[in-house]
């Protein structure tokens, strides 16, 4: 399966592609444990330099100062209409760089060019990403039958072909004579791995939805390591996963993590679509609200929810006590035993998805040691919940004390969202380090599942 699977490892907000390895600052490594590294990137590296393997993945940059130094160089023109202030006359259609925008890290404004660039990534040529304004026949007119051929050979969907029941995706086109540049025969996907930290796990969504559009034959596999899209309202395509291409959703999520505009986003699903484009008749799915199964009841066997102890950072491998900037006084074996855990359950799931890469499965003792280390140290990661990257964002009055945030929909509305706390197993309670009144007012059949509660061959020991 691995000649016809891509991975795509895509890094959180002011995260690099090669985050915290060898070529980064020293302090930036030390953050992280040695052997899980910061997770994206350490994925990347073990696919990528896998002996005897070929290239099947690439590396993403994260939102704010990443996408900025590679703005220029992402695989994307875009195309606006542009009016000559001194000229006047009808607007035209222009090309340029992808947009950019100095509230980036605070929006996360980049998160659909991002997503425009990995499906440049996927189909192997650069994009055309058309403002809402622009129409195919304001560009200039192509006509290469190799181009076609090739569209038809990689299952490539032309731009409004069909309709898009989810909101917020960008209008994406692939010239003829980039396409008749592939070789031969053009490489067609039929399975793409999206592993994203942050908002590389809300890229990974909107990759998704791009996928659904333009490449539907394609399988999807997302691993969400604590998917946060960040201040104000969430786009549909942020939050909003389309069944028809979904195969495998893990979403790891950190219990600690109270900071105002860091609520976790635990997206619905939408199941199906009858009627036309007018007037679609929409079903979605949603772990956190409803009641009923989904209709493909092998949904809430392939869509995981796990959460672990450790704030933001924790999940992709920090080791410091408070899950903030590096301080040798904050290093942590017992904080950093969750990124090593963490590491070795996206590894072994990779695995099972037909990756090949250069794994080091982890064996049962080590496995028994990183748990032990976890469960028998709850106060301090309680104690993580005093630190905020912002303020802290749960609120007293909803019957929560420093709780976290998680919503399927929304982010700015607080009457909106709900708190991780609430979907937790009956065992996981105050005694566990968990604050706030548990009032267990929903019962989603997508259950949580505490990261240490996992079997031990789910990290590869055998």
């Amino acid at each position: 399966m691995s000649d016809t699977t891509l991975t795509l490892c895509i890094s959180g907000t002011d995260c690099w592609p090669d985050h915290a390895l060898i070529s980064r600052p020293a302090e930036e490594i030390n953050t992280y444990n040695q052997r899980s590294g910061y997770i994206p990137s350490r994925l990347h590296e073990l696919i990528s330099t896998a002996p005897g393997v070929r290239d099947l993945s690439y590396a993403i940059p994260g939102c704010g100062s990443p996408y900025k130094a590679y703005r220029t160089i992402l695989k994307l023109d875009y195309w606006a209409l542009y009016v000559d202030p001194m000229q006047g006359g009808p607007a035209d259609p222009e090309a340029g760089l992808a947009p950019a925008s100095s509230l980036d890290p605070v929006t996360g404004y980049s998160v659909n060019m991002l997503a425009a660039h990995a499906m440049a990534l996927i189909v192997g040529t650069r994009v055309q990403v058309l403002d809402d304004q622009v129409e195919l026949r304001d560009l200039p007119p192509e006509d290469n039958p190799r181009g076609k051929r090739v569209a038809q050979a990689i299952g490539l969907k032309s731009v409004d072909e069909q309709p898009r029941p989810i909101a917020g995706s960008l209008r994406l086109h692939w010239r003829e004579d980039d396409l008749a540049s592939l070789e031969e025969p053009p490489q067609r996907w039929e399975q793409v791995n999206l592993v994203g930290h942050s908002r590389g796990g809300v890229i990974a969504i909107a990759i998704t939805n791009l996928i659904a559009l333009y490449l539907p034959h394609i399988k999807v596999n997302i691993i969400a390591l604590d998917p946060v899209p960040g201040t104000g309202d969430w786009p549909e395509n942020m939050c909003t996963l389309p069944g028809d291409v979904l195969n495998n959703y893990l979403g790891i999520y950190a219990a600690d993590e109270v900071s105002m505009g860091f609520n976790a986003v635990v997206p619905r699903v939408l199941e199906s679509q009858r009627g036309g484009p007018s007037s679609p008749a929409l079903r979605y799915w949603d772990p956190l609200t409803d009641d009923d199964q989904p209709s493909d009841t092998t949904l809430t066997d392939r869509f995981q929810l796990i959460f672990s102890r450790g704030r933001h950072a924790t999940i992709p491998g920090s080791r410091m006590g408070d899950g903030g900037d590096y301080s040798a006084k904050k290093d942590s074996d017992t904080v950093g035993a969750v990124g090593d855990l963490v590491c070795f359950l996206c590894q072994q799931r990779l695995r099972q998805w037909g990756v090949h890469g250069d794994w080091h499965p982890a064996d049962s003792a080590t496995i028994k040691l990183l748990k032990q280390r976890i469960d028998s140290n709850s106060q301090s990661f309680y104690n993580m919940r005093d630190f905020a990257y912002t303020t802290a964002g749960s609120f007293g009055w909803l019957g929560f004390s420093k709780a976290r945030g998680i919503s399927s929909t929304a982010g700015s509305n607080p009457l909106n969202w709900s708190y991780l706390e609430v979907y937790l197993p009956m065992n996981a309670t105050r005694e566990q380090g968990f604050s706030g009144n548990i009032s267990r007012t929903a019962n989603p059949h997508a259950s949580w599942k505490a990261l240490t509660t996992l079997p031990d061959s789910d990290f590869g020991s055998l």
